[in-house]
């Protein structure tokens, strides 16, 4: 992106890249309340809209008034169930998967099991910070807040 590249091609590339260094991390998924993931996974994609890196459909379902935040868990599994998975991002489907854990909530918070894990924030493509993260979609607005407590 930084030499100007505008394409599905470059998040191809990079999707193709992360596979093959996949780095997982231990985490806990809480949404409204309740924990529905915790251990190893390969990542996690949060939105309030459908499309992210032109036009992939990490979170496919996700309609941007519904006052729901969609999140997409990739746990840790095989590379090879990755790649058989892989066009679900592209198709809208992660929804249908027995893979990968999509699940829709109202706040979201996602907590490092251990040092290792407080993994990057990435929004929107930049890196913003280090987990934990917490979430909250109130109404149909999203309130975003930003630097040290």
């Amino acid at each position: 992106k930084e030499r100007g590249y505008r394409s599905k091609r470059i998040y191809v590339n990079a999707l193709i890249y992360t596979i093959l260094h996949l780095k997982r991390f231990q985490v806990e998924v809480i949404g409204d309340g309740e924990s529905y993931y915790k251990g190893n996974c390969y990542s996690i994609a949060l939105g309030n809209g459908r499309y992210s890196g032109s036009g992939m459909l990490q979170t496919g379902m996700s309609e941007i008034d519904d006052g729901l935040l969609d999140v997409l868990v990739i746990p840790v599994v095989s590379v090879f169930s990755i790649i058989k998975e892989i066009r679900r991002v592209f198709d809208g489907t992660t929804n249908e998967s027995k893979v990968m854990l999509y699940r829709r909530c109202r706040n979201l918070k996602l907590v490092p099991l251990n040092a290792k894990s407080a993994d990057v924030i990435e929004i929107d493509g930049e890196i913003e910070g280090r987990l934990p993260l917490e979430v909250s979609v109130t109404g149909q607005m999203v309130n975003v807040l930003t630097g040290e407590e």
